[in-house]
């Protein structure tokens, strides 16, 4: 994403039916590019308000850990599920 003061990825999400597909920016180019995120699942929160990041509204936040020197690690199933399970 070209206007984001930190390099980002524009990403879309799909939450199975019931909640359908949501847009995110997220930070997370240090470990991950368009190709490797194909078909990955991730862990993800979309019961908080839209916001607009650098343009782009940002409807889903990602979760994922950060190193110490900044990176965003993605937390993710550890086994396949189905999309859009609740999280405990």
């Amino acid at each position: 994403m070209k206007k984001a003061r930190k390099p980002s990825l524009v990403v879309e999400v799909d939450f199975g039916e019931e909640i359908g597909i949501k847009q995110s920016s997220a930070q997370i180019t240090h470990y991950y590019n368009e190709e490797s995120l194909k078909g990955k699942q991730i862990i993800g929160v979309c019961n908080f308000a839209e916001k607009n990041i650098a343009g782009v509204v940002s409807q889903v936040l990602i979760l994922g850990s950060i190193d110490k020197e900044g990176k965003v690690i993605l937390v993710h199933p550890s086994q396949k599920s189905k999309n859009g399970l609740p999280i405990a």
